[in-house]
């Protein structure tokens, strides 16, 4: 992906902590020009409403406006996308917002995959290489996609079995597609690079505390994922309070828009993990009723078919 940095406006925000949800307001002026906070302001058109995507940056509500954004075809030109570097503090991860990656259509096919079979589990994390459900850390559910770099060459020995059933095959090739158009997008030379997809949902007051995507940073030899993607599959509004994408070290926040997402790097140039790639997702709001969905994609430093799958359970944690 070609880099595109341009100037960004700006919106100032105001963040009052009420109980322990985060109550947004917009700073406005005194008669004697000093800065104070309205909660009743009204939003303004360039603000973090309807089409356009939207960044908390040292405590300031930034829109990413249409400007901003340079457009990305890939596999060969059949999709595309557009996508802008998060300037400043995010460009020590390669921090990029991605608008538009994917359609509503096929935001509500992955949600029905794994609705349709009961697939949401307990979220599990990787700690000190052992993988297991830690609700201090996080309260999320997931839902882990068919392996479809291991069953896309195996269809017709599971139709001989008779193990093929529709729903299976259809959720093989659906992320077997979406695999080869992340593949793509990210520049990856090999498909089989691209891990397992992986849904996950936080429902209001769930969360999942800083972390680390790359295993090396927990002393562990698997998950080694130079990059990570993860996209949005719902939209959780300004007013929610929460539900965002958290980047302490980089004082970023991605508030989640359904069919973006946003890209990083996870780390150096040595293959060491880098510190300033932790993040966490930060509940929705406890007194409201969004569920936020997103979609995990990490990508492997070698292909995934070398693992052992007779243990897959240590590429389900993070």
């Amino acid at each position: 992906m070609r880099e595109h940095i341009s100037p960004l406006s700006f919106l100032f925000l105001c963040v009052l902590v009420l109980g322990n949800v985060p109550f947004l307001g917009y700073a406005q002026h005194d008669d004697n020009g000093e800065s104070t906070c309205s909660t009743s302001g009204t939003v303004s058109e360039n603000s973090c409403t309807g089409d356009t995507p939207c960044l908390l940056r040292n405590g300031l509500l930034e829109p990413l406006n249409d400007s901003v954004f340079e457009r990305v075809d890939y596999l060969e030109g059949k999709y595309s996308a557009s996508v802008t570097s998060i300037t400043g503090a995010g460009e020590r991860v390669g921090l990029k917002y991605v608008k538009g990656f994917l359609t509503k259509e096929e935001i509500s096919k992955l949600i029905s995959l794994c609705d349709g079979r009961d697939g949401w589990t307990g979220s599990p994390q990787n700690l000190d290489g052992a993988a297991g459900v830690h609700k201090q850390k996080r309260t999320s559910s997931s839902c882990p996609l068919i392996w479809p770099q291991y069953y896309i060459t195996k269809l017709d020995i599971l139709k001989d079995s008779g193990k093929l059933t529709k729903a299976l095959e259809e959720e093989i090739h659906f992320s077997w597609d979406l695999s080869q158009r992340l593949s793509s997008f990210l520049g990856v030379d090999d498909v089989t690079r691209v891990e397992p997809l992986q849904l996950i949902r936080y429902e209001p007051g769930q969360f999942y505390k800083q972390h680390h995507d790359h295993g090396s940073y927990y002393g562990s030899e698997t998950e080694q994922r130079p990059i990570t993607f993860l996209l949005f599959l719902s939209t959780v509004p300004v007013e929610d309070g929460g539900g965002f994408t958290k980047f302490s070290n980089l004082d970023i926040s991605v508030l989640p828009r359904a069919g973006d997402g946003i890209v990083w790097d996870n780390e150096d140039d040595d293959g060491n993990a880098m510190v300033d790639a932790l993040h966490e997702a930060v509940p929705p709001g406890d007194g409201g009723n969004v569920i936020k969905y997103a979609l995990n994609v990490w990508i492997a430093r070698d292909s995934i078919m070398a693992v052992d799958f007779s243990n897959t359970a240590v590429y389900r944690t993070s």
